[in-house]
């Protein structure tokens, strides 16, 4: 889900079985499941690549993610409490100091960013909202971490980050919500402009 192996590259069953230490029958399955959400597409009986999104099926997966996105992060404003809040901002600290690293590769900001955004969809206590999320993450990883990884400055983009904090923090469901949308509508903004259509 943080995009580590890019649109077009190829991954193989044997290669990622040995690198797991585990046996290929159950990465084959996984390969072929994924291949199925349209996450991969298949080369041939053993290789898969990583398959990108056209700007409109980006904009369609960021219209769903828009709505339970938004659906879980009221949910989670509703019930969050001084210790939850605590983890959101020890998660959200990891996220802000890849951005402050001027060293570091952009493209690091997005393991922590996919842990405090799902940590606080989690709250919401839904497994099946949860997985439905995580199917949408996976198709837009690969992009998220080509688009973050060439991009030396993003400015202040944890600011919202900042704002879903402050909203959870006063259980507000609507400022939580608005916060999430600048967020997930800022990035497909800036990313929009290297897709094909």
């Amino acid at each position: 889900m943080s995009g580590m192996i890019l649109p077009g590259n190829a991954v193989t069953s044997r290669s990622l079985s040995k690198a797991m230490g585990v046996s290929s029958t159950p990465v084959r399955e996984a390969l072929k499941q994924l291949e199925a959400e349209g996450v991969l597409a298949s080369r041939n009986k053993s290789a898969f690549f990583v398959t990108a999104p056209t700007r409109g099926e980006f904009r369609e997966i960021l219209d769903i993610r828009l709505l339970l996105e938004g659906f879980a992060i009221r949910r989670a404003a509703q019930v969050a409490t001084d210790e939850n809040l605590a983890a959101f901002r020890a998660l959200n600290a990891q996220y802000e100091a890849v951005l402050r690293d001027p060293t570091a590769n952009r493209g690091r900001s997005l393991a922590p960013n996919f842990r405090f955004h799902f940590e606080i969809y989690r709250l919401a206590g839904s497994p099946l909202l949860m997985t439905t999320i995580e199917g949408l993450w996976l198709r837009i990883g690969p992009m998220l971490h080509e688009f973050v990884s060439h991009i030396p400055d993003h400015g202040d983009t944890a600011i919202e980050h900042r704002q879903m904090l402050d909203a959870l923090a006063r259980n507000d469901p609507d400022a939580a919500e608005s916060a999430l949308r600048a967020d997930l509508i800022g990035a497909f903004e800036e990313i929009a402009k290297v897709l094909k259509d």
